[in-house]
């Protein structure tokens, strides 16, 4: 949805600058070169922050998913302990399940 609001956001700003330059004769007849200039800047500044928007729910989105690669990664390696503790699995079981399930998210993604 963001992407699209950016995207129209761009579209109405090649509007105005279009119809600007397409009527360079009538702006210039009614001597409203600063008032469209504004016009324009307003919606470069429009796409700036749709943009700005979408960097930060990017950030936050990478931020969520790497914690929760870090969180899965520390429950995994404590229950793999546990494991070993209770002599259930040996450590070279545990090195080797870490290293398929790497390999195995690879893949899936």
């Amino acid at each position: 949805k963001l992407v699209q609001e950016i995207q129209d956001s761009i579209a109405k700003s090649n509007q105005v600058a279009g119809e600007v330059v397409s009527g360079i004769r009538t702006v210039r007849s009614f001597a409203t070169e600063n008032e469209e200039s504004e016009l324009f800047e307003k919606k470069l500044q429009e796409t700036s922050q749709l943009k700005n928007k979408r960097d930060f729910v990017t950030a936050v989105y990478f931020l969520f998913r790497r914690h929760i690669q870090l969180a899965m990664q520390l429950i995994m390696l404590y229950t793999g302990q546990h494991l070993i503790r209770n002599g259930q699995m040996s450590s070279g079981d545990l090195v080797a399940f870490i290293f398929y399930q790497g390999d195995f998210g690879s893949y899936v993604r």
